[in-house]
């Protein structure tokens, strides 16, 4: 189970190989929160904590996928969980697509909970533009080397002019109570895929 788990984060994780550059790396693997009510911001995970971390690795048919607990609100009014996934490594798609998800869970404290999703925070990535894939928000490297995707088409791109750019994704969703929440990425090497097609 470890191999296929080392083969799921190669494109994430130096375990097996590092094929994203490293400032990608740096800002996938960095999602910030930030609760609303209390104005309270934390990362649920940084690349460090997330090599470190205790996986839970699992694999289905047409999914393997790799979870590990975040950290939590600083006053422990929000727990979160990271989770990692792709479909099976084949010929035709030696490389597939992998889906970066933060679920935040409240704990109740208050009735409704506001919480801003920052899956990518004032990023210095490598060249890149801004696109849309599906009707989501992209990022794609001018390399045509790696591209990031909103899982969300509502979460929002926005770029900081500088040298280099930085870039920031984000996303807002209000829940009630002990509802959870959930925001993802869409992280993948290589050229730009063709979108999926309409139902």
């Amino acid at each position: 189970m470890r191999t296929h788990a080392l083969i799921l984060l190669a494109a994430l994780a130096p375990c097996a190989r590092a094929a994203l550059p490293e400032a990608v790396l740096e800002a996938c693997l960095r999602p910030t929160l930030t609760e609303e009510a209390s104005g309270a911001t934390w990362h649920a995970t940084t690349r460090q904590d997330w090599e470190r971390a205790p996986l839970r690795v699992t694999e289905a048919q047409d999914r393997l996928t790799a979870e590990a607990d975040g950290a939590e609100h600083p006053n422990g009014w929000v727990k979160t969980r990271l989770t990692l996934s792709q479909p099976p490594q084949t010929d035709a798609a030696p490389r597939p697509t992998q889906t970066f998800t933060v679920t935040a869970t409240p704990t109740g404290v208050t009735p409704t909970t506001t919480l801003r999703f920052e899956l990518i925070k004032d990023a210095p990535l490598p060249p890149c533009k801004a696109t849309v894939w599906g009707g989501r928000p992209a990022l794609v490297a001018d390399a045509g080397d790696w591209y990031v995707i909103a899982a969300n088409p509502k979460a929002r791109l926005i770029r900081a002019e500088g040298t280099p750019p930085r870039w920031t994704l984000r996303e807002t969703l209000t829940v009630d109570a002990r509802v959870p929440a959930s925001a993802a990425i869409l992280i993948g090497e290589g050229p730009l895929p063709p979108p999926p097609k309409a139902d």
